[in-house]
Order: structure tokens, then C-alpha cells, then sequence
């Protein structure tokens, strides 16, 4: 639900990062760790870059069935991480 409501709102908004509040010097300086230590931060920030990668792929892709093509790749591919970076990666412009 996280991870949806977060790209929801990416999908709003001109938000290119996604921080926790221990991220900012104000929480910091107050001693915060939110969202504390039983948070699994960089495993969500891992499903982040995965579900941004997949969507820049599908814009240049147009897969008639994206859900079908990302069961595939997550079910027998390796590293699907690093193979969504790698295709996302290619769709960049020089310069």
C-alpha cells in the first residue's frame, strides 16, 4: 500500500526522491530516525527503483501485457534489478 501511495503521488507531483524523515538535518539535529529501525528503508527503496525502471521501459516498450512480461522476468531471471536498470539505462538520451 506504501509503495502505491508513494507512486501515486510521483505520478501527481514533480517529486524525483523519496527520503525518510532521518534523511532531513532538522530530524537530525532532533535525534529522529523515522521510519525507525524496523523499517525495511532499502528494501523499499529497492521496489521504488524497480517499479520507476519499469515504468520508463513501458514508455518506450508499449508491452500490451507489462504485468505478464515483469512476472517472467522476476520469476526466472536472476537479477531482475539489475536487468530493469540495464533496459531503463538504455532509453536515456546522450548529452
Amino acid at each position: 500500500m506504501l509503495l502505491w501511495l508513494c507512486q501515486d503521488i510521483q505520478s501527481r507531483w514533480p517529486i524525483i526522491k523519496i527520503n525518510g524523515h532521518k534523511d532531513h538535518p532538522s530530524a537530525r539535529n532532533a535525534g529522529k530516525d523515522c521510519p525507525g529501525k524496523y523499517f525495511p528503508w532499502d528494501k523499499f527503496k529497492q521496489m521504488l527503483k524497480r517499479e520507476e525502471n519499469k515504468r520508463k521501459i513501458q514508455i518506450f516498450v508499449r508491452f500490451h501485457n507489462p504485468q505478464g512480461v515483469w512476472d517472467v522476468i522476476e520469476k526466472y531471471h536472476p537479477f531482475p534489478d539489475a536487468l530493469y536498470q540495464q533496459w531503463a539505462d538504455s532509453y536515456k538520451t546522450p548529452g
